[in-house]
């Protein structure tokens, strides 16, 4: 694939995700209005073997369904409370990262497609998408933790034995513990592209070397 080609297909995915972010904000703003329930998921882990573990809200719906000892604790919720503030800024936080680096993606193929790879602009692009991408996992792990001080103060139940418990602390034997679940995906692909982006540097700096030498 060349890089015109691919130059403008990041100019589609880029013009595509701005309209699923567009259009998630619509819907996250107008479903309180509209009584509509947001829906949010938790990875949990049990310490022993559990099956559906019922739960009581202060929101419509939650429970906690599990096969053995990992599961989903799923809890609907309505209206412009914490837990949608909290959903808002997941679509912005998490929105603004993935379009920043789509655009500096975008940036750097159309210096490649220019003739024009090994530029000081193509070098810093491709350092700051790397940053950008070691962001999105610590991101998602203050969104977690944030969520979880949430779930905790609304969630209580039905049973009186089984307690939800942060990923840190001390679980009793009937307890279901919320886990992290940051992507290390981005982490990895984060680390590499810094390292494309050094070699990107270096690179440019032995072609000006070279030029001098002409």
């Amino acid at each position: 694939m060349n890089a015109r080609r691919l130059h403008w297909i990041l100019t589609v995915v880029w013009g595509g995700a701005g309209l699923l972010l567009a259009v998630a904000g619509i819907i996250l703003l107008a479903a309180p209005m509209l009584g509509e329930p947001l829906v949010t998921q938790w990875p949990l882990v049990a310490e022993v073997s559990r099956f559906d573990v019922p739960m009581r809200i202060e929101a419509p719906v939650s429970d906690a369904v599990l096969a053995f000892t990992r599961g989903t604790l799923t809890v609907e919720h309505t209206g412009y409370g914490l837990s949608w503030l909290l959903r808002l800024s997941d679509v912005i936080v998490s929105g603004g990262l993935i379009l920043s680096g789509l655009w500096l993606l975008r940036a750097f193929t159309r210096e490649v497609r220019d003739g024009m790879p090994f530029s000081p602009g193509s070098a810093r692009r491709l350092r700051w998408i790397g940053v950008l991408l070691l962001a999105f996992p610590i991101w998602q792990v203050i969104r977690d933790l944030l969520w979880h001080r949430v779930v905790l103060s609304q969630v209580t139940p039905i049973d009186g034995e089984t307690h939800l418990v942060l990923p840190w602390n001390q679980a009793g034997m009937y307890d279901l513990r919320l886990v992290l679940d940051p992507d290390l995906g981005f982490a990895v692909t984060g680390v590499l592209m810094l390292v494309v982006a050094e070699a990107f540097r270096i690179g440019m700096v032995l072609r000006e070397d070279s030029e001098e030498i002409i």
